[in-house]
Order: structure tokens, then C-alpha cells, then sequence
């Protein structure tokens, strides 16, 4: 199987963005980096990786890229707060604005895990229209966007079959 890294943008450990990861994965060895866990600064546009080709930033962004740079398969998982990524996350996906990481992103193929404790799928389009958007122009290959609704509690994942299902079949 191919290598797999897991961006986790939840700062819930072991909660339901980390359970559609390791369901996505399907029992497949993967490389989890939880965000919260990390110092990624936000992208201050000052064009430094125009310069020099890569972010001047310094922060974790460096060792998580290389996580992702040597993987195959990239899920990316956040849960929708406020109908949007979780700030963490967006962090991260601003920092794609670097030519080096956008190369690493653009040769990825990716799996996209929201949860939400909402049911209504309005709700959700913000965080999958920006991520299929971004990842789109990158040049990157999708090969799934997965909104799971109605799940808030741990369990409430678990309850779901059909989804459980619909997830370990991605890869």
C-alpha cells in the first residue's frame, strides 16, 4: 500500500476527524500529524518564498511538510466550526501560498474527512468549496471529499454503518 500521512486540524485526540482518518485508512499504516499539536504560524504575505522558493516562516510547517512529502496519499481532516475549517487548519492551507509546499500538495492524491455536528449540508460548503478549490488550482488529484453530519459526541461516528463503510472503501 501506498505511504499515508493524516493531517488532523481537530483538537479533539482520538475524536470523530481522527476516527474517519483511521477509517479512510483502513487499516493501513499512517503517519498522523494533529495541528493543535503544532506551531504553524500564519502566512504573513511577505513574499520571502518569492525569493527564495521557499517559506522563511519558521515554524512546524517545515517538518509536517516533509511528513507529507514523503507520503502518497495525503487525508486531510478538519471538523466544520462555524462553516469553515478550524483555524489551525486554515493556517495550514494558507501556507500552501509557498511555491515548495504547493509542488509537495500538487502531487498528492487526497482524501478529505469533515465532520460536522450539523445535518444540514449548507453548512459544510464553505470548508469543501475552499478545499476542493485550493487543492484544484494546486493541481492536486481528489479522490474523495467526505462530510460526515450529525456527529458531535464520539460515538455519534460510530453509530453510522453506512458512512463507516463508504470510508474504509476510498483507498
Amino acid at each position: 500500500m501506498a505511504k499515508i500521512c493524516a493531517i488532523s486540524g481537530s483538537p479533539r485526540k482520538n475524536g470523530n476527524t481522527e476516527k474517519m482518518i483511521k477509517y479512510i485508512a483502513n487499516n493501513n499504516e499512517y503517519e498522523l500529524v494533529r495541528l493543535y499539536d503544532s506551531n504553524i504560524k500564519p502566512c504573513t504575505a511577505c513574499e520571502g518564498c518569492s525569493k527564495t522558493g521557499k517559506c522563511v516562516i519558521k515554524d512546524d510547517m517545515l517538518e509536517i511538510m516533509k511528513k507529507v512529502e514523503e507520503s502518497e496519499i495525503l487525508i486531510l481532516g478538519s471538523p466544520i466550526y462555524w462553516w469553515n475549517v478550524t483555524a489551525p487548519f486554515k493556517a495550514f492551507m494558507d501556507r500552501w501560498y509557498s511555491k515548495d509546499v504547493r509542488t509537495v500538495i500538487a502531487s498528492k492524491k487526497i482524501v478529505i474527512a469533515l465532520p460536522m455536528a450539523d445535518s444540514d449540508d449548507a453548512t459544510a460548503k464553505w470548508a469543501v468549496g475552499s478545499l476542493k478549490d485550493s487543492l484544484e488550482y494546486l493541481g492536486a488529484t481528489v479522490l474523495d471529499i467526505v462530510v460526515a453530519k450529525g456527529v458531535w459526541e464520539k460515538e455519534d461516528l460510530d453509530n453510522q454503518k453506512d458512512l463507516i463503510k463508504k470510508l474504509e472503501s476510498i483507498l
